[in-house]
Formats: structure tokens, sequence, C-alpha cells
């Protein structure tokens, strides 16, 4: 009866609310419902009306991205190994019927070894469930950095539009000049031909780029999950902007990326699972029954009495079995030591990708951005006052463009290189790392 009650129970396991629980944890983002739905559905105090932040971005990937949502698919299929784990084989039911001189016989036979194999197959059942669930975690921290670059990349061809729009304002204004002064007789045709011509190369490269910035936006709205359906993004910036530094010490990024990336904790589970398997190998080979046995017509009647069937191992001890299992083990351990050296690895590409990204936004925003304008401010001046040819106008004007997109790729690579240092350390640096104010 004890084995009957234990095979109809059904093994659980966090499943969608631990991942959910352990994304809100490292990330402070919620998980969509579990069921699936072809239609998007926006988070709670989200509208994509007044402009889209960075982490509302998140907000609607984690909710509607298909992939994600098709591999948050896999916790049914863990779901239902561990309940195939916790079943018992059926019983056998053998009768003889009396025909002829034959008495009517019959036996029931019921597995018994399953009463201290089950426990083992339930718990390597269970860790391979929980390192499925650890590993969809890990999904979600690739999907938020994923949403996130992203929306820096759409964010910097939207402000590349506008700095292009900015340089053909200031092409006209300058060829504007060369035509004035070309009526005054102070330049030749050629400086006004070369000035009309750098207007409309100017035209030509803002149309580019504002094909860049739809392509970027239809990445991130395909990011998102809304890829299939007519929206127009706003973005809003008001929240990254005022992004400040970090003092990184990468010892303790490590530390933090050891202890919280949930792919190593996944490759950590494997490999207790393994050793699971392992025992649970050494004792499958067991083969033990027991049951009923009754014939009709015996020395006294109708017997009944019990009968037990025990397989001898003389020649199968589940070898085979028994040295998968430790080779699994063997690769489990492996896969565990790689995961770990590319963890360090990505932290320190990481945390030195941002320290130069922040160092390059720190020269272009405050140094070099000041001294180019305020240098081409002077060499207006001196062209209208007629001290410098158009030539060193037109080459300051392109020095400025170019030293203005510098400075919003620079930014945007600090935004870039937090969003995979975080993914790397496998939590968000606000949650271990002390801010500290801006270098002077």
């Amino acid at each position: 009866m004890l084995a009957v009650l234990a095979g109809c129970g059904v093994p659980t396991h966090g499943g969608h609310a631990h991942v959910a629980t352990q994304v809100d944890q490292l990330t402070g983002r919620s998980l969509g419902p579990a069921s699936g739905s072809d239609k998007p559905i926006l988070p709670d105090g989200v509208s994509l009306e007044d402009g889209l932040t960075q982490d509302e971005a998140v907000a609607i990937g984690l909710w509607n991205n298909a992939a994600f949502r098709e591999v948050l698919a896999e916790l049914g299929f863990s779901r239902a190994e561990l309940i195939h784990a916790g079943l018992l084989s059926n019983p056998v039911l053998s009768v003889l019927f009396p025909l002829g001189p034959k008495q009517l016989e019959f036996a029931a036979k019921l597995p018994l070894e399953v009463l201290w194999l089950r426990p083992k197959r339930i718990a390597a059942a269970k860790l391979d469930a929980d390192q499925v669930a650890e590993r969809l975690v890990q999904s979600g921290l690739d999907l938020i950095r994923d949403v996130r670059v992203a929306w820096v990349d759409a964010l910097l061809a939207s402000k590349r539009v506008r700095l292009a729009e900015e340089g053909v304002r200031l092409a006209d204004r300058i060829a504007s000049l060369a035509e004035a002064r070309l009526q005054a007789g102070d330049v030749s045709e050629i400086e006004v031909t070369n000035t009309n011509l750098a207007a409309l190369l100017a035209r030509g490269e803002a149309r580019r780029i504002a094909c860049d910035l739809e392509l970027a936006q239809q990445r991130l709205i395909s990011l998102i999950g809304l890829g299939f359906f007519d929206v127009a993004l706003t973005l809003d910036d008001s929240s990254a902007a005022t992004a400040a530094a970090f003092s990184v010490d990468v010892g303790r990024l490590m530390e933090n990326g050891l202890t919280a990336r949930p792919d190593l904790r996944a490759a950590e589970l494997a490999i207790e699972g393994a050793r699971e398997r392992v025992r649970l190998a050494r004792r499958d080979f067991l083969a033990l029954s027991g049951g009923v046995d009754a014939n009709e017509d015996g020395s006294e009647g109708f017997e009944i009495g019990p009968a037990m069937e025990v397989g001898i191992p003389m020649f199968n001890w589940n070898q085979d079995g028994v040295a998968r299992a430790r080779a699994e083990l063997n690769r489990s351990l492996l896969s565990y030591v790689t995961l770990r050296d590319r963890i360090a690895l990505e932290v320190k590409q990481a945390h030195a990708r941002l320290r130069a990204a922040e160092e390059q936004a720190e020269i272009w925003s405050h140094r070099a951005v000041p001294e180019i304008e305020e240098a081409v401010r002077r060499a207006e001046k001196a062209y209208v006052a007629g001290d410098v040819s158009v030539l060193l106008l037109l080459q300051m004007s392109e020095q400025l463009l170019e030293v203005r997109t510098r400075q919003i790729e620079a930014v945007a690579e600090v935004s870039r290189a937090r969003a995979e240092l975080e993914r790397s350390v496998g939590c968000r640096l606000e949650s271990s790392l002390a801010r500290t104010e801006p270098p002077p």
C-alpha cells in the first residue's frame, strides 16, 4: 500500500515561478505570465506613447520575446521527466485458465526495487529540472543584455540622425556665407562650388543614417516581441543619461560572477545530478518483485500465498550504466571548470571594456567637444572677416561633426559595456558595487 501511494504522488519543482523569482532577484525585472499568447502583453505601468525607456524595453522583452518564451517551454519537459521518475511500474497479473485437466491459477507481481530506487531517480530528476531552470534564468539575463544593447543602438542612431541634420544645416550655412562673399567679390566660384558640394554630401549622409535608424528600431522592436505588429517607437533617454561611473574592482566582480551566474549554478547542479546517477547506476541492476500466487484446486482447496522474484546478478551488474554515469560525471566536472574560466575571462574583458569606454567618453565629452566647438566659432568669424579660406572652414566643420559623432558613440559604448558587465557578473552592478563620482 505504501508503494502504491508513493507511486501515485507527483513530484514538483519550482518551474516558471522559480525562474521568475531568480530573474527578479538578480535583475529587478519580472517575467510575464506562464501561459503563452500570440498577442503582445504590456507589463503594468508600461506605455509606448510617452517614450520607451531602457527599463521599459527590457520589461516588454521579458514578457513578449517569442524566442525566450519558447525556451521557457522547456520547463514543461523537465516537469514531465520529473513525473516519469516518480512513477511505479504497473503490476503484472498472470492467469492460467482451467482448460482440460489444468486448474485455475493466477499470480500478481509488483516490482519492489522501486522502493529504494525511486527516491534516487526523483532526486536526479529534480537536479536536472533545477539545472534547466537555472539555464533559463541565464537565458533571461542574455535577453536583458541584448535588449539593452539594441535600445542603446537605436538611441545612438537617433542621435546620429539629429547630428546629421545639424551637419546639413551647418553645410547650408557655410554655402550661404560663400554665396554672400562671392557677391562681394571676395571668393571665387570654385569655393562656392565646393561648399555646395559639401552640403549635397551632407544631405546624402543624413539619408543613409536615417536608414540606419530605421534598421536599429526594427531590431529593437523585434527583440521586445512586437516585430509582427505595426509599432512606432519613441525612445526616452532621460534616465539613461544620468548613469554614474562605477568604482569597479575586477576581483570583486569575479567573485560576484562565480556566485551569481545562473549558468554556473546549472553546471554545479549538473555535477550533483551526475553523482546521483552514478549512485543510482550502482544499484540499478537489482531486480526484486513481490507478489501473490494462487490456484483453484490445491490439497486444501483454494490456495493463495506470497511470492518473491529475485534477479541473480551473476553476469550483469549494470557495468555499462555505471561507466556511462561516471563518464557523464567527469564531463560535468570539466564543463564546470570550462565555464568557470570563461566567466572569469568575460568579467575581465567586460571590466576592461567599461573602464576604457568611460575614459573615452570623458575625453570626448569634456575636452574634445568644447575645444572643437570653440575653434569652429572662431573660424566662422574669421571667414566672415575674410581672414581664412572656405577650405579651412569646411575642414573645421567636418572635424566638429566627427568629434560629436565620436562623443555620442563613446557614451553609447559605456552603456553597452555596462550591460555586458552586468550580464557577465550575473546581477545588477548596483547590488554589489559602490557608486563613486565621475573623475574630474
